[in-house]
């Protein structure tokens, strides 16, 4: 099963949201380096004026891991 969330821009670290809105490669960037996803769970990742839109695959599976967890806590959803 694949989630998606998205982390509002406030949540965001503003040096890495003025790199490149919208740009896939960043968003990913900023999802495996600062969020510690690793790139395996990351089924896709985007930069908009709203924030971070992440879809994790195998949510099941990584339901309990601690950046999961923590990811939550910054999701809007």
């Amino acid at each position: 099963m694949t989630k998606t969330l998205l982390i509002p821009i406030i949540e965001l670290d503003a040096s890495w949201c003025l790199r490149g809105f919208s740009h896939t490669q960043y968003a990913q960037e900023y999802c495996v380096k600062i969020l510690k996803i690793p790139i395996e769970c990351i089924a896709k990742s985007q930069l908009s004026r709203n924030g971070l839109k992440v879809e994790i695959d195998e949510v099941e599976k990584v339901a309990t891991e601690p950046w999961y967890v923590k990811l939550l806590s910054l999701a809007k959803n």
